[in-house]
């Protein structure tokens, strides 16, 4: 069978997609580039309402 699949994270439910022989879970960024400043919190702003659909690769790298 073939769908959608959740994974419980404590940021929230990470939506990815089931194929014939494995679980894909596609365009998760890991890393923001902010040069000479602190870190950046990701998890607030990719798991605005507690889930994020990672069923798709993310934009290409210029």
């Amino acid at each position: 069978a073939t769908g959608n699949v959740g994974l419980r994270t404590q940021q929230g439910i990470i939506y990815g997609r089931q194929t014939q022989n494995s679980i894909e879970y596609l365009g998760i960024q890991y890393a923001k580039v902010v040069r000479w400043k602190p870190p950046m919190d990701l998890a607030s702003k990719m798991f605005p309402n507690f889930s994020l659909q990672a069923t798709s690769f993310g934009p290409c790298c210029p």
